[in-house]
C-alpha cells in the first residue's frame, strides 16, 4: 500500500534520521498496539537511542503532528457541516489523540500515544485499523474468509462457523502493519500471520533469522508497556472507517479475535 508519510510514519522516519543517520534501519525497533474494553487504543513505540537525543524536541514535534492532525479534522468538518461545527470538531480532535509519554530509558526511546478509538488511529497513521465486533468489521468491509489459528497456533477448522455464530458478540482487532497486539480478554483466534504469545497477546509469525529479532523486540515492547503502567498506575456517514478507503490485500492484514 502506498501512502504519504504522516502521523506515526513521520515520527518513525524522524527517529530513523536521529538514531541511524537516515539509514532508516528497523533492527531493534518494536511497536505494540493495545485495545481496552471500551475500544480505546494505546500505542507503544520502542526504538534504539542514546542519551544524546533531544527528547524535548521530539516531544514538541509529536505534539505538533497531533495538532496538525486536529487542524485537518477541523477543516474537514467545516467543509462538511459548515463553520458552526468548528469548535466541536476541534474539541473532538484534541481529545482524540494524546502523547502520554516520550522518554529515553535503558538505551531505548519509548513513545506512548493514546487514541479514543480506531478511527483516530487510522487517520493519524494513515493505515488500516479496526476495533469492534466482528459484525461491525464485516459491515466496514473486512473479510473473514481466511484461515484462522486457535490459541495454540493450530488451524481452527471450526473458526468460520463459530465466527458466523458469534459475530455480534465477539470482538476483533485488525491492523495492517506488523506489530505486537494486546487485547483486553482471552484470544480466541488469530489470522495465520500471527500467533498467540499469551492469553491476551499476539505477535507476528516469524521464521528463520527473523525469529530472534522478533523475540527481542517483543520483550522490549512488553517491558516498556509494563514500566509505563507502573509509572502511571476518511469515513462513511456513520463515522465508520471503511476498508474500501485503503488499497490493500485482505491477507496482508493481522486479525485477533477475542471475547
Amino acid at each position: 500500500m502506498l501512502r504519504r508519510l504522516s502521523g506515526l510514519a513521520v515520527i518513525c522516519a524522524l527517529l530513523g534520521c536521529l538514531l541511524t543517520g537516515c539509514e532508516f534501519a528497523n533492527r531493534g525497533s518494536a511497536t505494540e498496539l493495545q485495545a481496552d474494553e471500551e475500544g480505546k487504543l494505546i500505542q507503544t513505540i520502542v526504538e534504539p537511542a542514546d542519551q544524546s537525543i533531544d527528547v524535548d524536541a521530539l516531544k514538541q514535534y509529536i505534539e505538533e503532528k497531533i495538532g496538525a492532525a486536529g487542524s485537518s479534522d477541523e477543516a474537514s468538518a467545516d467543509v462538511a457541516a459548515g463553520s458552526s461545527a468548528s469548535s466541536e470538531a476541534k474539541s473532538s480532535s484534541q481529545a482524540g489523540i494524546s502523547l502520554d509519554s516520550c522518554k529515553v530509558k535503558d538505551g531505548k526511546i519509548q513513545i506512548r500515544l493514546n487514541y479514543t478509538g480506531y478511527e483516530q488511529y487510522t487517520a493519524f497513521n494513515e493505515t488500516a485499523c479496526f476495533c469492534g465486533t466482528i459484525r461491525e468489521a464485516q459491515n466496514a468491509g473486512y473479510s473473514f474468509d481466511r484461515t484462522f489459528l486457535d490459541e495454540k497456533g493450530k488451524t481452527a477448522e471450526d473458526a468460520s462457523a463459530s465466527i458466523a455464530e458469534r459475530a455480534d458478540e465477539w470482538k476483533v482487532l485488525i491492523v495492517e502493519e506488523p506489530m505486537r497486539l494486546r487485547v483486553p480478554d482471552k484470544i480466541l483466534y488469530t489470522s495465520e500471520n500471527l500467533k498467540a504469545s499469551g492469553r491476551t497477546t499476539a505477535v507476528v509469525q516469524e521464521t528463520g533469522a527473523d525469529a530472534a529479532d522478533a523475540k527481542k523486540s517483543e520483550q522490549e515492547t512488553a517491558s516498556a508497556s509494563s514500566s509505563e503502567a507502573e509509572d502511571r498506575q476518511e469515513t462513511d456517514e456513520t463515522g465508520t472507517v471503511r476498508m474500501e478507503q485503503f488499497v490493500i490485500d485482505d491477507f496482508a492484514l493481522y486479525y485477533v479475535i477475542y471475547k
